[in-house]
This record gives structure tokens, sequence and C-alpha cells, in this order.
């Protein structure tokens, strides 16, 4: 059976997917990506080629909503920081230090 036919991915591929050779640490970082895979009968993760051979693009990330964020409701704003003259501002530091 030729690569090309072979419905999963080959075991250097695997290795440039996980970035480890070891085969528990592979299924590992799989499990951590959201990769399904199989495990063979030696631990070997077996995953499907045509998770990865598709002419679609992949977004792997949700892109903001710049309507929200423009008309502010998208995340509330922190607080200003106290003034420079504020008593806490005042505080002696340790070693004799003093702030501002």
């Amino acid at each position: 059976m030729s690569e090309r036919d072979d419905p999963w991915l080959s075991r250097v591929a695997v290795e440039h997917l996980t970035g480890t050779r070891w085969r528990r640490l592979q299924c590992e970082r799989l499990r951590a990506m959201g990769v399904p895979f199989k495990p063979n009968a030696v631990g070997l993760p077996l995953v499907e080629a045509s998770l990865f051979l598709t002419n679609e693009p992949v977004r792997l990330h949700r892109s903001p909503d710049w309507g929200k964020v423009k008309r502010g409701k998208a995340a509330k704003a922190q607080p200003a920081p106290a003034a420079a003259n504020d008593d806490a501002a005042r505080r002696v530091l340790p070693f004799g230090l003093r702030r501002g």
C-alpha cells in the first residue's frame, strides 16, 4: 500500500504535528490540540489524514466583533489609577523608599 492510499498520517507527520517522538507525549499533545486519533496496539496514535488534506480554510480563532468593540460593549474599561497626591500613593515602601 502506498503512502497516498494510507488513510493515516505517517509517523513523521505525527512527529511534526506534535513536536515529539514519544508516543505517550504525542497522544497527550493530540488530546490537548483537540485532534481526534486512535492509539494502535503498540500505542502509536493513528490520525486520519483526511482531517488535514482539505482545501477548505481553517479558522482557529474567532475574530473579535469590531462593532461591539467600537460601541464599548466588548469589555469594561478598568478604573483609572489613583492620583499621585493620594494617601495610598504616599505610602512608605520597604527599606525606607518612598513612592512618587
